[in-house]
């Protein structure tokens, strides 16, 4: 779980993964 404090948090958060951590979720939700 990932708690984001303002707009565009979530996306920032996801662009800086690697793409082998983003292998590791089965899905992702934001809202």
């Amino acid at each position: 779980v990932i708690i984001t404090q303002r707009a565009g948090h979530a996306l920032d958060t996801m662009l800086s993964r690697i793409d082998e951590e983003l292998k590791a979720y089965d899905g992702v939700v934001s809202i």
